[in-house]
């Protein structure tokens, strides 16, 4: 009877710990789509919009050379656009959307490292973080590196639970989306080496 009452006592905790995660990703959305067209179009937002101007990927790409960024946000922004529009709300809806799913990953990840109670601690301070969310605001490619790093590190825990061959393959992927998004998601690599050193 008491192992049942156990049972029963952990479903509920997780249960609260899933409506608590979903709260803090409702708040997290909330705090990025409120004002979103407050502020018009900023300088480094004009460039994402020129350099995305066609809808050909190799034109995106051959735009790029000059400025030395990686062409995968850019590329992604023009196909969005296509399908979106124009308006500063719709462009910049496509940082809204890895910055969510950045705040749901960093959750799981506090909850792979640590316990539930730091992934809701984790998920809640990057939520309220207010640089994410400005960048998430913008017409820029910050959040969708931001995402590439949380889900590789997602990945590299997964992997060094149950080193299989897809894992490996998914984790590869994710490394070279990340560094056709930005350079600096490199880092991550760094990180997750020390990780195995000290672990």
């Amino acid at each position: 009877m008491r192992l049942k009452n156990d049972r029963s006592d952990v479903r509920k905790s997780h249960q609260s710990m899933m409506w608590l995660s979903l709260i803090i990703l409702l708040l997290a959305a909330l705090l990025r789509i409120y004002h979103l067209n407050l502020q018009g179009l900023w300088g480094d937002e004009g460039w994402s919009v020129e350099f995305s101007e066609s809808p050909n990927p190799s034109e995106v790409t051959q735009h790029l050379v000059d400025d030395l960024h990686p062409p995968l946000y850019f590329v992604l922004l023009s196909w969005w656009r296509q399908v979106a529009g124009d308006t500063e709300v719709a462009m910049r809806l496509l940082a809204v959307f890895p910055a969510i799913l950045t705040v749901a990953l960093i959750d799981r990840i506090g909850r792979k490292l640590f316990s539930p109670a730091a992934g809701i601690f984790a998920g809640l301070v990057l939520a309220l973080s207010d640089k994410h969310i400005v960048l998430a605001q913008e017409v820029r490619h910050y959040p969708l590196a931001f995402m590439w790093m949380a889900l590789t590190t997602w990945v590299f825990f997964l992997w060094i639970d149950n080193p299989t061959r897809r894992r490996t393959s998914l984790y590869s992927a994710l490394i070279i989306l990340s560094i056709y998004t930005h350079y600096y998601t490199l880092l991550i690599i760094v990180v997750q080496v020390l990780y195995s050193m000290f672990t």
